[in-house]
């Protein structure tokens, strides 16, 4: 009696088979553009190793392609039917998916079948990839790198072109992780990853992504021009908080190396009054991103409890947004305001700040970046101390109608003393503007 037994072979691409009565097996044919099997051999290599990828799809033509998880490949050339493709492995160790497929060049119509993963292993000694994460940052921000040299162990090094990094500890797959700040200066930088001489194996520097940090101001913003030289300002008691106070306000005078340099000198107070000096700088309602920028001095800080640095901006619908900061000496913090029940009060940020104890006839360079939505909540982004930013990155609703003319905006510069009444406030004032965009 004839046998006839039908089978499919899973593996290496072997097409169906039947029994002939000789008892040998012969091969049925695959169909044109049938999936009839593929491979990656060997299924592990070391990073930048070669591996073989194979495809069959029952026809030698256009249209058959090699789509490896790691690295790239070649078309070398077919056997039969199958179409044989040689593959260098990339350098990221791991296991990694490939599949072959049929593209548009196909006269068979598109398709993609998976195939047998690759293992990519990491000699020891090896650079097997660095990272830096992220990639742009302001200056002084975080940022972090890591370096694959297939080993856990000394002598692995990151050699950051910008600022610094702290060795953190060691991922699953080798990588050594570092947390890395960077410095104040902005450009790209070139990054590398290094064994050194505590290395048991040879030194090598090895190139990762470039990081780039970013002008704390960015290019588009519109500047309101050197507001210290400017003739509108004026000085009142503020009326928000208790007692009384006297103001002046003197330019140009000659400090700390500038020739160009306002003073606000609050002479006299009673019972913690504060005085604030004020400047209109623009009529629009389009903008929504601000830096306030200044450098500020005084030649004695300890009478000073706190510097509020604000901003105000009508809107369009009429109500003012309020963009208030202040070094709060007491509490030693950056405070920023909300607006809650229709009141305005103070909440004190994380980030470090005691006016009172700067030290006295040195300049500070000060930058606080905010920005609004249409719904009047104020983003307060960050603020930077000597080029150096400091996260805030807190939203709270800062809306408040107030009957002021459309498109206003304006700057706060206000001194609160330290104690009931005692030595005057005086601060200078240098290169004073606000950006925005």
């Amino acid at each position: 009696m004839l046998l006839l037994a039908v089978a499919v072979v899973g593996l290496g691409g072997y097409a169906l088979t039947k029994r002939q009565p000789s008892g040998q097996l012969a091969a049925i044919a695959c169909a044109l553009g049938q999936f009839c099997g593929g491979s990656v051999a060997p299924a592990s290599v070391p990073a930048g190793g070669t591996y073989t990828f194979s495809c069959n799809y029952g026809y030698s033509g256009n249209g058959i392609v090699a789509v490896a998880g790691s690295g790239s490949c070649t078309y070398k050339g077919f056997s039969g039917t199958t179409a044989t493709f040689i593959c260098t492995a990339g350098t990221v160790p791991g296991t990694f998916a490939n599949n072959c497929s049929l593209d548009s060049a196909s006269p068979y119509g598109t398709k993609m079948n998976a195939v047998n993963a690759l293992a990519v292993q990491c000699a020891p000694g090896q650079f097997c990839g660095g990272s830096v994460a992220p990639t742009s940052v302001a200056p002084g921000g975080a940022y972090t790198m890591g370096c694959n040299y297939g080993y856990s162990g000394n002598g692995i090094v990151p050699l950051p072109g910008s600022g610094t990094c702290k060795y953190e500890g060691f991922s699953a797959t080798d990588t050594a992780e570092f947390g890395c700040t960077a410095g104040a200066t902005p450009g790209t930088f070139t990054d590398s990853c290094s064994l050194n001489s505590a290395s048991p194996y040879a030194k090598k520097t090895n190139s990762v992504t470039a990081l780039t940090v970013a002008p704390l101001v960015p290019a588009n913003a519109i500047s309101s021009g050197d507001l210290d030289g400017s003739d509108l300002w004026i000085g009142v008691h503020d009326t928000g908080t208790p007692g009384t106070s006297v103001g002046t306000s003197t330019y140009p005078l000659t400090v700390g190396g500038y020739g160009d340099v306002r003073k606000f000198d609050v002479s006299s107070y009673s019972d913690y009054g504060a005085e604030r000096y004020s400047i209109d700088f623009a009529n629009e309602t389009s903008t929504t991103h601000f830096i306030y920028d200044l450098y500020v001095q005084s030649p004695n800080p300890s009478a000073i409890g706190n510097l509020e640095l604000d901003m105000n901006q009508v809107t369009a619908n009429g109500d003012t947004v309020i963009f208030a900061f202040q070094c709060d000496s007491a509490a030693g913090v950056w405070d920023y305001s909300t607006v809650k029940s229709g009141k305005i009060g103070w909440v004190h940020s994380a980030v470090p700040c005691n006016v009172s104890k700067w030290t006295s006839n040195t300049w500070y360079h000060i930058q606080i970046s905010t920005q609004r939505d249409n719904s009047g909540d104020v983003t307060y982004n960050w603020v930077a101390v000597n080029g150096v930013p400091a996260t805030i990155g807190i939203t709270t609703f800062e809306q408040e109608a107030l009957g002021w003319g459309i498109g206003d905006v304006l700057a706060n510069f206000q001194l609160d003393p330290v104690g009931a009444s005692g030595a005057p406030m005086i601060a200078y004032v240098h290169d004073m503007a606000i950006y925005r965009w």
